[in-house]
């Protein structure tokens, strides 16, 4: 069986140099980890504290044995 997971990676700038990522359920939830509306990210420079992109992950389910078969790549550059 095969699977697929839409979700959204949200890359955040931490402020020292370093930068985490987080995958999460839905739009709001992205924007609310950045603590960023839309309007805001729209009207910034898109990647002054973090950013988001809508990402799908495809699974396979075989004998009881979850598999991811295609990830996602996500840029601080985004």
């Amino acid at each position: 069986m095969k699977l697929e997971l839409n979700c959204f990676a949200v890359l955040r700038d931490c402020g020292d140099g370093s930068q985490a990522c987080s995958i999460v359920a839905t739009k709001e939830d992205a924007l609310e980890s950045l603590d960023r509306t839309q309007e805001q990210l729209d009207e910034e420079c898109f990647y002054e504290d973090g950013c988001y992109r809508q990402v799908t992950m495809k699974f396979e389910l075989t004998d009881g044995v979850l598999k991811l078969t295609d990830g996602f790549y996500v840029s601080s550059d985004c």
